[in-house]
């Protein structure tokens, strides 16, 4: 099963999910992803300066990458731009990055463009669309970053609604997708959505072929 045929479902892959489990699951991302159908998978990766928590971004992208699944990295760093070379190695297909957590955000769109990669900005109900007006990509945060299993703030939605009727790129959601909240995305234009925690919600609630248009 599936979403609607034109929203893509992602996964989201946290080092600590990783190094927790390389083979049971629900608790080992990987196995989990292929349960899910997953179209994709997600990475947050962090440094420990925006956010709390650190994750080995070249160990997690290594592993995930032999599952020949599209992979999306969200950067929660400090000045993303000296990480994008290495993260380009693993070729993901779109790097997101928060404009506010970086020097200069025209400037990193543009490095991560010279690898081939989709340049992707991060909304966290700020004016990062004003900060960076261009952009491959966008991800919509309905959670706060950098934690897993929070609960989804539910009075961005209407406001992520408007933007998306707006903009022409691909738009995903992130934070607190799980069985009770899918349904307040329906008839959203969205390209997808990104299930951390909870993914197994949804896959034991039957919620995966979920229609949201």
């Amino acid at each position: 099963m599936g979403l609607h045929s034109q929203h893509s479902k992602y996964v989201l892959v946290s080092g600590m999910q990783l190094y927790a489990s390389l083979l049971q699951y629900p608790e080992n991302p990987i196995a989990g992803a292929l349960a899910f159908d997953a179209d994709g998978l997600h990475v947050d990766v962090m440094d420990g300066s925006t956010v709390p928590g650190r994750c080995r971004h070249d160990l997690i992208l290594e592993q995930l990458k032999a599952i020949g699944k599209p992979i999306q990295v969200h950067l929660m760093v400090e000045d993303p731009i000296d990480w994008i070379q290495s993260i380009a190695q693993n070729t993901p297909e779109t790097i997101f990055f928060h404009p506010a957590w970086t020097r200069s955000p025209a400037l990193t769109v543009k490095t991560i463009r010279e690898y081939n990669i989709k340049a992707g900005i991060v909304w966290n109900n700020d004016n990062a669309l004003e900060m960076c007006p261009d952009y491959d990509e966008i991800l919509f945060m309905t959670v706060e970053p950098g934690a897993c299993g929070q609960s989804m703030i539910t009075e961005r939605i209407s406001q992520i609604d408007q933007i998306v009727n707006t903009v022409k790129v691909p738009t995903w959601i992130d934070g607190g997708v799980n069985q009770k909240t899918i349904s307040l995305l329906q008839g959203m234009k969205l390209t997808g959505i990104i299930a951390g925690s909870g993914m197994n919600s949804l896959v034991r609630g039957g919620n995966i072929g979920y229609n949201m248009a």
